[in-house]
């Protein structure tokens, strides 16, 4: 199978059909440091976070284990309300813990989950569950 190919399909669909959402970390070492008491004051600051803006898809929870999901990701993490179709290859996530926070629209969710369809080791997408 050309998993090349698929992924380049992918990324197109998920262009197309989609919608930009942002990833973003959350800093909670952002504090004064006169008054480390007070713990973070903007751990949301635009300037010490990692944001990436990438292309994705929102389907039913039902539809992502159709699609390759795990059944064991709904077990563990059943407060996902939301999950993502991210086009593959718009960042690398390699290191999905980073990211806290999926910005769409407006509207800030906790994610709760990233897991990629990877057969052949190509990444062809990736699953962001998220929860408000």
């Amino acid at each position: 199978m050309d998993y090349l190919k698929m992924a380049s399909t992918a990324k197109r669909l998920i262009q197309e059909k989609g919608r930009q959402i942002t990833l973003s970390t959350i800093n909670p070492n952002s504090y004064n440091p006169v008054q480390p008491w007070k713990g973070a004051v903007f751990p949301r600051d635009p300037n010490t976070n990692t944001q990436s803006v990438v292309y994705a898809v929102s389907v039913p929870l039902a539809a992502a284990n159709s699609l390759g999901l795990r059944s064991d990701i709904f077990q563990l993490f059943s407060e996902t309300k939301n999950v993502y179709l991210v086009e593959p290859g718009a960042f690398d996530l390699e290191n999905p813990d980073e990211y806290s926070l999926v910005i769409d629209s407006g509207l800030e969710l906790k994610i709760t989950f990233i897991e990629k369809l990877k057969p052949g080791g190509v990444t062809l997408l990736y699953f962001i569950g998220a929860s408000s």
